[in-house]
C-alpha cells in the first residue's frame, strides 16, 4: 500500500520563510485537523451501523486479540522503497484485511484494524501524537466503509468465490480510500494538488493490496483444509518481504551515493552561494522526504537564509532575514555539538516553532572554527518512520559541503575587497607581497601577451617550478622560516631572468618562468638546470643553513599551443613527470603525458569509488622458518577485485593511492580487514603458538598523524594481541624525516606491535640510523635473494645482513625465494626466517585457513636439511 503524509498535522508555518507561530499557514494545520475529526466521525458512525447488522461469516470467528494480533504483524512487514523521490511503503495489509472479514466478527475486525495501526504507531514506528490520531482516524474510517461493504455485498458460504470475490473487492476499496484520504492530508497541509504522485501511489497502492488480498484468500482456503497448510502461504510471504527489504536497503545505499554527488555538484559547480545553497538543499529535502531544509548563514556584513520547499518554485533566498529568524538559528545552533535529532519536546518550542519545525535534524555550520550558521532539515513527508541516525549522518555530510562552498563562497567576497584594493595600489596589484615577484594575476595577463587571441605566438618556454619538500622546512622550522626561504628563492630567480623574461611567484611553494625568445628544447633545458642549481645552493636562515631542490616542468610555445590554459596544462604535466622521477630534476613535456594523466584522472575516480563499495581484497602471503619448515606468519598484501578488469597488483593503483591521498583510507580498510582475518585463525590456534601478521606501510601513511591511533583502535576492534602485529616500512620512508619517524615507530612499540625495516639494502639508510631505530625485524629485499646462488656479490650481502641482524638482535627475513638454490643458499648463509613463491604464492583468507589446517596436521610442510649442510 503507499501511504504519504502522515506526520503534516504539525507543519505550522513551514512555507513561509520568516513564518511564527500565528501565521496565516495555521489555517491549513486547522484545516488537517478538521478532515481528521471528520474521519473518526465517519468511522464510528459506520462501525456503529454494523452492530448486530451483519454476522460473521463462519460458526467460530477469530476473538479481537487475534485479530489485532494479525493486523500488528501485517503492518510489521512493512518495505519502504523509493519511487523517484515518493516513498513507496508496501506491506501485508491487505492480506489481513480479507482474513479479517472472511473470519471475523463486522465491528471487531474494524476495532482489531485501528487498536493494530495505534500500537504499531507508538511501539514500533514511534510516532508523534499528532500522526498517531490521523492514522488512527484514517484506519477506523476506511476499515468500516471496507467492512459494511464486504457484507453489503451478502457473500455467500464462507470460502466460496463469492465470499472470496466481495474481500477482495472491500479491500481494493479500503486501499482506494485510505490513498485517497492521506492525499487530501498532503493538498490540504502543503496547499498544493499532486495528482501525478497520488495516482501514482493509488495504482501502485492497489495492486499491492490486491496481490496481499489474494494471499489472504489463498491463507482462507488452505485453513478450511488444513491449519497445516498455512505455511504455503507463509513462508513465500515471508521470503518476498525479506527479498523486498534487502532489495531497499541496496537501492537507499545507491540512491545516497547518487544525492551526495548532485549535492556536491551543485554547492561547488554554481559559482553564487546563494543558488548552490537552494539546489543543495533541494537534493536533502528530496533524499530524506522532508518537507523542507533550510540554512541560515550569520555575518557581521548582512545573514542569508535559503529556504528550499517541497515545492521547487517556491524556494527562497533571502539575503537580509529578519532578525527573529537569525537569533532563533543562533540560538539553536549554539546549543548543538554536532547534527542531532531535534523535536518540539526535545528542544524549546520557541526556538523549533519559529523555524517551523516539529521534528527534524539540525546541524551546525562552521567557519574558520567558528559558528558561521545553521542547517534544518525537517518534517517528514512521506508515511515513512521519523528521522534516524542514518539520516542525521546524511544531513552531516551535507553540513561539512556547505562549509566548503561558503568558505569559497567567502573567499571570492574577499578577493573582490582584494580587487578594489589594487586599483588603488598598482604595485600590490601585480606583485607578490613575500618575494616581490609578479604574482599570479601578471603571470596569466604576460601569458595572454604571449598567445594573443587570433594572432601569431611569440617563441617562449614556460617553466613551472615547485620545491621539493618544501612543508619539511615549516614542520622542522616553522612558518617563519619557510617564508625566509621562499624570500631568498625569489631574489634568486630574479637575478636569472632576462629582459622580456617574467618571474612569478603563483603559490604557496610554486614559482613560473616565462622565458622570451626560446624556440629549442635544448636552450630552455639548459636554464632548468640554471633553475635548480641556484636554488639548490645553501640557504642561511636564523641559525641553520637549509637546503632545498627543486623540480622542473618545460612546456614550448609552438604552433600546436591554442591558448594559455593548455600551456599552463602542459606544463603542469612536465612538472608532475619530473617530481614522479626524483628531487631536483626536470622533464620536458610530451603529448604522451597527457593520455597518461587522463588515465590517472579515471583511475582515481575508479579508486574512489572502490572505496566506497570495498572492493579490495587482501591475500597472505605465509612466512616460514625455512630451516624447520614451521609457519611463523603472513604479510598481508592488498588486491583490487576491479569490477571490468579482474583482480589487479598493487603496482597498478597504489602509486595513485599514495600520490592523491587515498592510501589512508585503503590502508584502514586492508589494516581492519587483515586484523579481523588473523584473530579469527589465532583463536583456533595453541595460545603459544608463533604467528604474526606483517602489514605495510607508504611513507604517506606512516607520516599521517593518526596512524598510532587507528593501529591501536584496529587492534581493539579485531581482539588481536597487539605483540602479533608487525608494521613494514621501507628504508626509504624512514629516512624522509628520521626524527619524526622514530618517534612514531617509538610509539608503535608502545602499543605492543612489533617494527619490520623493509627493502633493507636498496635504500639510503646508514648503519646509524638503523641501530638508533627500535625495530624487530630486516626483510633482505628480493632482489639479493634473486642471485644469491649465483652471484658470490650478492651471497656475501645477504651474509652480511644476516649476521648485522643478530649483532641488532633482530631477526632476519628473506623476501622472493622462488628456487631450490636460492633456499639452500639461504640456510647455509645463516637466513631462518623467509617467504616466497618457493614455499606458497599469496593466498586468500580462505585458502590460507585451508594452509593452516594442513600445517595442523602435518606439523612442517619444508624438510630441514642436515645439520652438515648449516654453516654456523
Amino acid at each position: 500500500m503507499h501511504e504519504r503524509a502522515d506526520n503534516l498535522l504539525a507543519a505550522t508555518g513551514t512555507y513561509d520563510a520568516d513564518a511564527r507561530p500565528g501565521s496565516s499557514a495555521i489555517k491549513y494545520a486547522r484545516q488537517v485537523r478538521s478532515f481528521v475529526v471528520l474521519l473518526a466521525i465517519v468511522g464510528i458512525g459506520l462501525t456503529a451501523t454494523l452492530v448486530g447488522r451483519f454476522s460473521p461469516r463462519v460458526s467460530h470467528p477469530l476473538p479481537l486479540l487475534v485479530l489485532s494480533g494479525l493486523f500488528f504483524i501485517a503492518e510489521s512487514m512493512r518495505v519502504e522503497l523509493n519511487d523517484h523521490g515518493t516513498a513507496l511503503t508496501i506491506n501485508a495489509l491487505g492480506a489481513a484485511m480479507v482474513v479479517a472479514v472472511l473470519t471475523g466478527r463486522p465491528r471487531e475486525v474494524v476495532i482489531a484494524a485501528t487498536v493494530a495501526t495505534i500500537a504499531h504507531g507508538i511501539a514500533v514506528r514511534r510516532l508523534a501524537a499528532p500522526e498517531v490520531v490521523f492514522q488512527a482516524a484514517r484506519t477506523l474510517a476506511t476499515t468500516s466503509v471496507a467492512v459494511l461493504m464486504f457484507f453489503s455485498l451478502k457473500p455467500g458460504r464462507n470460502g466460496d468465490l463469492p465470499s472470496i470475490a466481495a474481500a477482495i473487492i472491500a479491500c481494493a476499496e479500503w486501499s482506494v480510500l485510505t490513498a485517497l484520504a492521506t492525499g487530501v492530508v498532503i493538498a490540504l497541509n502543503t496547499r498544493r494538488l499532486a495528482i501525478t504522485e497520488i495516482l501514482r501511489g493509488l495504482v501502485a497502492g492497489v495492486i499491492a493490496t490486491l496481490v496481499a488480498g489474494s494471499v489472504g484468500a489463498q491463507a482462507v482456503l488452505l485453513a478450511h483444509r488444513s491449519y497445516w497448510l498455512l505455511p504455503l502461504v507463509g513462508l513465500p510471504l515471508v521470503v518476498s518481504v525479506l527479498a523486498l527489504r534487502s532489495y531497499a536497503i541496496k537501492q537507499g545505499s545507491r540512491l545516497q551515493h547518487d544525492f551526495i554527488q548532485r549535492a556536491t555538484a551543485s554547492l561547488h559547480h554554481d559559482r553564487d552561494l546563494g543558488s548552490g545553497l537552494a539546489g543543495a538543499l533541494g537534493e536533502v529535502r528530496d533524499a530524506l522526504h522532508a518537507e523542507f531544509a533550510r540554512a541560515v548563514l550569520f555575518s557581521s556584513e548582512g545573514s542569508l537564509s535559503v529556504v528550499a520547499h517541497r515545492d521547487a518554485s517556491r524556494s527562497v533566498t533571502n539575503g537580509d532575514p529578519t532578525g527573529e529568524v537569525v537569533e532563533t538559528a543562533l540560538r539553536l545552533a549554539q546549543r548543538l555539538d554536532g547534527p542531532q535529532i531535534v523535536t518540539i519536546s526535545s528542544t524549546s518550542r520557541e526556538l523549533l516553532g519559529a523555524l517551523g519545525v516539529e521534528h527534524g535534524i539540525a546541524a551546525p555550520l562552521f567557519h574558520a572554527e567558528k559558528l558561521a550558521g545553521l542547517l534544518v532539515v525537517a518534517n517528514r513527508e512521506h508515511d515513512v518512520e521519523v528521522f534516524d541516525a542514518h539520516d542525521r549522518s546524511m544531513v552531516g555530510l551535507v553540513a561539512r559541503q556547505i562549509e566548503i562552498a561558503v568558505e569559497r563562497g567567502w573567499l571570492e567576497q574577499s578577493m573582490r575587497h582584494l580587487v578594489e584594493l589594487e586599483r588603488q595600489l598598482a604595485h600590490q596589484a601585480y606583485h607578490d607581497g613575500l618575494t616581490s615577484l609578479a604574482n599570479r594575476r601578471r603571470f596569466n595577463e604576460h601569458l595572454e601577451e604571449v598567445l594573443p587571441s587570433g594572432a601569431p605566438p611569440s617563441p617562449s618556454a614556460l617553466l613551472m617550478i615547485d620545491l621539493d619538500g618544501f612543508k619539511q622546512v615549516n614542520d622542522n622550522h616553522g612558518h617563519e622560516a619557510g617564508d625566509q626561504l621562499l624570500a631568498t628563492i625569489g631574489r634568486r630567480l630574479g637575478v636569472l631572468v632576462r629582459s622580456g623574461d617574467l618571474v612569478a611567484r603563483i603559490g604557496g611553494d610554486e614559482f613560473a618562468l616565462v622565458l622570451a625568445g626560446i624556440d629549442d628544447i635544448s636552450t630552455a633545458a639548459r636554464r632548468a638546470e640554471r633553475v635548480i642549481e641556484a636554488i639548490e645552493q645553501p640557504a642561511r636562515i636564523r641559525d641553520y643553513e637549509l637546503r632545498i631542490s627543486a623540480s622542473v616542468g618545460i612546456a614550448l610555445v609552438d604552433g600546436d599551443t591554442l591558448s594559455p590554459a593548455e600551456l599552463l596544462r602542459n606544463a603542469d604535466l612536465a612538472l608532475y613527470h619530473a617530481k614522479g622521477m626524483g628531487k631536483g630534476r626536470f622533464a620536458l613535456y610530451d603529448p604522451a603525458m597527457r593520455a597518461a594523466a587522463q588515465t590517472r584522472r579515471h583511475l582515481l575516480s575508479e579508486l574512489e569509488l572502490a572505496i566506497a563499495r570495498r572492493e579490495f581484497e587482501v591475500y597472505y602471503q605465509p612466512i616460514h622458518d625455512i630451516i624447520s619448515g614451521q609457519l611463523l606468519g603472513a604479510e598481508a598484501l592488498i588486491r583490487w577485485q576491479h569490477p571490468v578488469l579482474g583482480k589487479l597488483e598493487p603496482s597498478a593503483f597504489l602509486p595513485v593511492a599514495e600520490q592523491s591521498g587515498l592510501i589512508a583510507p585503503i590502508g584502514e580498510l586492508m589494516l581492519d580487514d587483515a586484523l579481523a582475518t588473523a584473530a579469527g585463525w589465532v583463536d583456533s590456534m595453541a595460545p603459544d603458538q608463533a604467528f604474526t601478521l606483517n602489514v605495510n606501510l607508504s611513507a604517506r601513511q606512516l607520516h599521517d598523524p593518526r596512524l598510532v591511533e587507528v593501529v591501536r583502535s584496529s587492534l581493539v576492534r579485531a581482539g588481536l594481541e597487539p605483540g602479533r602485529l608487525v608494521i613494514e616500512i621501507t628504508e626509504s620512508a624512514l629516512i624522509e624525516d628520521i626524527d619524526r619517524t622514530k618517534d612514531i615507530v617509538e610509539q608503535l612499540i608502545r602499543v605492543g606491535v612489533h617494527v619490520a625495516l623493509d627493502d633493507f639494502g636498496t635504500g639510503y639508510s646508514s648503519l646509524s640510523h638503523v641501530r638508533s631505530f627500535p625495530l624487530h625485524h630486516l626483510k633482505i629485499d628480493k632482489s639479493f635473494v634473486e642471485s644469491i646462488a649465483t652471484n658470490p656479490t650478492d651471497g656475501a650481502i645477504v651474509g652480511s645482513i644476516v649476521h648485522l641482524a643478530g649483532a641488532l638482535g633482530v631477526v632476519a627475513v628473506a623476501e622472493g625465494i622462488e628456487t631450490p638454490e636460492q633456499l639452500a643458499e639461504l640456510r647455509r648463509r645463516g637466513c631462518r626466517v623467509g617467504q616466497g613463491y618457493l614455499m606458497s604464492e599469496p593466498l586468500d583468507a580462505t585458502a590460507f585457513r585451508n594452509l593452516l589446517r594442513r600445517y595442523r596436521s602435518t606439523a612442517w610442510l619444508l624438510r630441514a636439511p642436515s645439520p652438515s649442510t648449516l654453516e654456523t
